[in-house]
């Protein structure tokens, strides 16, 4: 990813996650932050890529009645 002003970029990611979080939003998070050396954070943005579920998937039924 080729990011011109990775402070700019960040906010921007920053913010679409917050409005709807999807887990390319957050890897788009991820790189944002690993641009600017703040690895610790993107590690965090990366694990909530792969922890958040896809918009639209199915999510798992209860076998509970």
């Amino acid at each position: 990813m080729s990011l011109r002003d990775p402070r700019r970029a960040t906010g921007y990611a920053e913010e679409a996650v917050h409005l709807a979080p999807a887990p390319k939003r957050w890897q788009t998070l991820a790189d944002c932050y690993a641009a600017q050396g703040r690895s610790a954070e993107a590690e965090q943005a990366r694990s909530r890529a792969q922890a958040t579920p896809m918009a639209g998937a199915a999510q798992p039924q209860s076998t509970t009645k």
